[in-house]
């Protein structure tokens, strides 16, 4: 069944009602929205909108606005033009939007021809009937794919490759097609389904970050404002901690590693104040890329008040910022303090035990680069506790290295502020919370240092 939306607001549309309710009632829902209201209430449901059929004889409401509100839900929308050849000309395909909606469009003018008309409605039901046909089952062992997060999709406006979900162990289900564009919408649809992964062949997911490695290269290597130089760095970020999660490492990682931390402490020091950096930055997706992006300059501020001036010093800072929580699958996980935290209770049994064995299993993945010496042991310490409360080794406060404590307080202060903000007040309450912890040796320095440069 597919759903169609009818915008209109007039009298002259019972043969266009006709056709839509009656000849095609077993294989559309129809909704009429006499408004941008009831029309912005329909496209926002759960249930996919296919195909819109707008009059553009209805002075009432602005097809444009329809079109560029559709957009952004759908890149397999359809859409039917209904009206009198000069209003649809006028209104809609003398207006620069039309570009964006040509190839999916079609025109019924008035008096309508209803033979004409019935067989568009007839071509938009066999192509989609096809793209459903080109999403069918797909029987292949698991071992021939790799899985990657779904924020991962939100990098691409399409890509060189079919994405799919998994069903069952050897059977996967085409969700993105390739080379075919994909909205942001489609990335939430499938966010609805509880789903975190979405499946490549891995010859195809190695051409994709290869491809990807390449491009964000080239953008780390241009001088722009910091604007645009953060949103690289997070870019990079988010390519390095998909690649090492299910590949390991490979030369044009590891130059890009490379590339990323000597971008970070050539911003860090160009820029010369961390707070003239947090108001550049943007929370977007609240996401592993965004709170390691921050951990960084978090470690970089510390380090330049305790004069860690070699590069070799600040780098394993970096290498563990871009690490430490590359192995989580849930987001979500990111955020959670420590294993008594409530919002790790409320997660799946999975994640809890995800979150338990992560400082172990990133360091793990740390000592693929052998070229950053005691990054595993500042990652498998991140979350230890001055009070040995923490995890996995449940060590004491005389027992964690200053490095380990660094790297600690910065991560936690990154943690916090995907969960209150980066107001100056959610900055203050984040480090209050954070002040009740870190009031002893040795972590009270670095905290100490992060609360006079922030506030």
């Amino acid at each position: 069944m597919l759903k169609a939306l009818y915008i209109h607001n007039n009298d002259q549309n019972e043969e266009v009602l006709k056709i839509l309710y009656n000849q095609y009632r077993t294989k559309l829902e129809v909704v009429e929205c006499k408004d941008l209201t009831t029309f912005h209430e329909e496209i926002s449901k759960e249930e996919e909108v296919h195909f819109i059929v707008i009059d553009t004889d209805t002075k009432t409401i602005d097809p444009n606005k329809i079109i560029d509100s559709s957009l952004d839900f759908s890149s397999d929308m359809s859409y039917i033009l209904i009206g009198n050849p000069t209003n649809t000309n006028a209104r809609i395909k003398n207006e620069n939007i039309y570009d964006e909606i040509s190839e999916e469009s079609f025109t019924v003018d008035r008096p309508i021809d209803l033979k004409h008309f019935e067989n568009v409605i007839y071509t938009i039901l066999k192509k989609f009937q096809a793209l459903e046909e080109e999403r069918s089952i797909v029987e292949a062992d698991i071992e021939e794919f790799s899985p990657i997060k779904l924020r991962s999709f939100y990098l691409f406006k399409k890509i060189d490759a079919d994405a799919h979900i998994l069903i069952t162990k050897n059977k996967f289900m085409k969700v993105i097609k390739k080379n075919q564009k994909y909205t942001e919408a489609t990335i939430q649809n499938i966010q609805r389904r509880k789903i975190k992964k979405l499946y490549l062949l891995k010859e195809d997911h190695v051409q994709l970050l290869e491809k990807s490695i390449g491009e964000v290269n080239m953008q780390l290597r241009k001088v722009k404002d910091l604007n645009t130089i953060l949103e690289a760095q997070t870019k990079a970020i988010s390519i390095i901690q998909s690649y090492v999660s299910t590949l390991g490492t490979s030369e044009s990682i590891l130059e890009l590693t490379e590339l990323l931390m000597t971008s970070i402490c050539n911003t860090f020091e160009s820029v010369g104040n961390i707070k003239k950096i947090l108001a550049t930055f943007k929370l977007n997706e609240f996401d592993n890329s965004e709170k390691t992006l921050l951990c960084s300059y978090f470690c970089e501020t510390i380090l330049e008040d305790l004069s860690y001036k070699s590069k070799s010093s600040r780098t394993k800072f970096l290498l563990a910022s871009i690490l430490c929580d590359c192995t989580l699958d849930n987001e979500d996980l990111i955020k959670v303090q420590s294993l008594e935290d409530p919002n790790l209770a409320m997660l799946s049994e999975e994640d809890q035990i995800d979150f338990a064995n992560h400082p172990i299993d990133a360091a793990k993945i740390a000592q693929l680069f052998t070229q950053y010496p005691e990054v595993d042991f500042i990652i498998q310490n991140h979350h230890e506790m001055p009070d040995g409360t923490g995890f996995p080794a449940k060590i004491s406060a005389s027992k964690i290295t200053q490095a380990a404590a660094i790297f600690s307080v910065a991560n936690d202060l990154a943690s916090l502020i995907l969960l209150k903000g980066l107001s100056t007040k959610s900055l203050k309450l984040s480090l209050k919370q954070l002040g009740t912890k870190d009031n002893v040796v040795p972590f009270k320095e670095p905290f100490r240092i992060l609360v006079s440069r922030l506030i």
